[in-house]
């Protein structure tokens, strides 16, 4: 017998009312505002264009490319007739830049080991909830894993080892190891994240669990 499988998102917003994954999920349903998460959102999936083409096009190109996903993701959401709330003008004003620095940041600091081969990023996985991967990668011992970027607006130093327990104890961790042990038909002891941050002060730092 055959069985859906939902996305760790999916599954999340669930859990929180049944009602919000019902509106959202089935019935497609979008406030006609959208707010600074959103805008932030459209940033984060920009970073992940970035790194998508940044090894195969260079650095610019891979920036332009990352720039204009950014303005696309707030041009869909208008063209939805969907207007950016009060509180958030400022926010989406600022967001290019945001994105800028995010890059900088990742090009300065990079914290993957360079021995690590990258492969299969941004992929799709069907029967899989369609979830989506930023890239996995096999260490120099041979070691396959799924790896998660994270940007955060504002990460308190204080916060760091809360941040660190909470990813790598999330339903979604779990869900992509039991799935890239699926794909790929090998045993998957490890995964990791890079999470990214500028406030109060920039942060970059590779997570291995």
């Amino acid at each position: 017998m055959e069985q859906n499988v939902y996305s760790p998102s999916q599954t999340a917003v669930y859990l929180e009312c049944p009602l919000k994954w019902y509106l959202r999920y089935q019935q497609k349903y979008e406030s006609k505002w959208f707010n600074h998460k959103e805008i932030a959102g459209s940033v984060g999936s920009a970073f992940h264009e970035y790194f998508e083409y940044y090894e195969e096009e260079g650095h610019e190109l891979a920036l332009e490319r990352a720039m204009q996903a950014q303005r696309d993701g707030i041009k869909k959401m208008i063209d939805q007739g969907r207007q950016c709330s009060e509180r958030a003008i400022a926010y989406e004003a600022a967001a290019p830049e945001r994105l800028a620095k995010l890059i900088d940041l990742f090009v300065r600091k990079n914290p993957i080991p360079s021995s690590w081969e990258l492969f299969d990023k941004e992929r799709s996985f069907p029967d899989h909830g369609n979830s989506r991967i930023d890239t996995m990668y096999r260490t120099s011992m041979g070691i396959l894993g799924p790896l998660d970027f994270k940007t955060r607006g504002r990460l308190q130093a204080n916060q760091v080892d809360k941040a660190r327990r909470e990813f790598g104890t999330s339903g979604q961790l779990m869900h992509y190891c039991w799935m890239t042990s699926e794909v790929y038909g090998e045993t998957v002891n490890q995964a990791s994240i890079v999470l990214l941050t500028l406030e109060p002060r920039p942060f970059i730092e590779l997570w291995q669990y």
